[in-house]
């Protein structure tokens, strides 16, 4: 390393990834986990834009961007590393496209990207109007008169299940080419954008805490449209399935006990009808 980043902790690996930037990981005193990150120099073939997401060093001897953090830019400066190599006509390493590296940095980091954009054609048409749930999920109309929630790539390959899927549509030409090629939209029909809000409120408390989403009414809707799913749920939860922080250790080979709640199993609720929309 060209300079000295021990601020950040032990120096555990280092490279030179192009011109005036390098990759390194450090071990932060006191952790057991390491961190990894981008450090920026004087001549880094970097635009404006992203250099804006470093962080000077005490020693004022570069930049240096978190890769640990999710949104500290670390997909803007990978995006711009790629852009480099492809104009100086360097072959990306197998499997990395500058097409993925874009679509999961829109996700992270919409102020440099764009936002995630709104699909104009579903499996049942052309969008006729559209209405933002979120960054990269947003709820269509179509011109054959169709309402569907479309959830972008980076989003539902990693917060909805199998389950949850199974009850979403594709694009032909992201059926035909392969949707993890593609990094397509998956599509629910008006009956299944029940099973989707539900999984996706996972990982979006704010939906409920702004009363975006009346969770009893979304509750009755899966027992109404989508019973099969309720039922699959509520016997994983019951077997602990749905705990996935001990799947997680269990994975890793920690010993840990599956736990499971009645108070976390979708229930139908009396009165409370099955308008879960509040946007």
């Amino acid at each position: 390393m060209p300079v000295d980043v021990s601020e950040l902790g032990e120096l555990v690996f280092a490279e030179q990834i192009c011109p005036g930037v390098y990759f390194f990981v450090v071990q932060p005193e006191g952790k057991v986990s390491t961190e990894e990150y981008y450090l920026l120099l004087d001549d880094a073939p970097l635009s404006k834009d992203a250099l804006r997401y470093g962080v000077p060093l005490q020693t004022g001897q570069g930049l240096v961007v978190s890769i640990s953090q999710e949104n500290a830019g670390g997909k803007v400066i990978d995006y711009e590393i790629k852009r480099y190599e492809i104009a100086h006509n360097i072959l990306l390493a197998e499997g990395e496209t500058l097409h993925e590296c874009a679509i999961y940095g829109a996700e992270l980091n919409p102020e440099y990207f764009g936002a995630l954009p709104v699909p104009f054609l579903t499996p049942w048409g052309y969008t006729t109007r559209h209405r933002p749930l979120a960054n990269g999920i947003y709820w269509l109309e179509t011109d054959q008169g169709a309402e569907t929630l479309a959830v972008s790539f980076p989003i539902w390959e990693a917060d909805l299940s199998k389950t949850a899927l199974q009850y979403a549509s594709q694009c032909i030409f992201d059926k035909a080419q392969g949707i993890k090629k593609t990094l397509g939209y998956q599509f629910f029909p008006k009956n299944a954008i029940c099973v989707a809000i539900f999984e996706l409120l996972q990982t979006r408390s704010e939906w409920l805490n702004e009363n975006k989403v009346d969770l009893p009414a979304l509750m009755n809707a899966i027992w109404q449209d989508c019973p099969e799913y309720a039922l699959r749920y509520n016997a994983n939860e019951q077997r602990g399935i749905n705990d996935v922080m001990g799947m997680l250790f269990q994975s890793l080979g920690l010993e840990t006990e599956l736990t499971g709640s009645t108070d976390n199993m979708i229930s139908m609720k009396p009165n409370a009808g099955t308008d879960f929309w509040r946007w």
